[in-house]
């Protein structure tokens, strides 16, 4: 995960000199043209980037689930023999 948040980091610090680079050299309509493209851009891979991470969170929630359905199975289970005993 880490080497992909890296790329995107990299990623966007280089759309961010290729947009400046655009606007700078733009003129009048062009210029908003350009940047209601890039913007579109940006916007689709910050969707994309926000999916990513919440199937991460899903699949992480999801296994701290099951490991503490196990505790909580062997603690009960300990508890019964622990009444069996006593």
């Amino acid at each position: 995960m880490l080497p992909y948040t890296k790329n995107h980091i990299n990623l966007e610090i280089s759309l961010g000199e290729e947009l400046s680079k655009a606007l700078q050299g733009a003129k009048g309509d062009n210029k908003q043209e350009i940047s209601d493209k890039l913007n579109s851009i940006k916007e689709k891979e910050d969707e994309d980037l926000k999916q990513f991470f919440d199937k991460f969170e899903k699949k992480k929630d999801s296994f701290i689930n099951r490991q503490l359905k196990k505790f909580e199975k062997k603690n009960k289970n300990y508890q019964k023999l622990g009444k069996k005993g006593n």
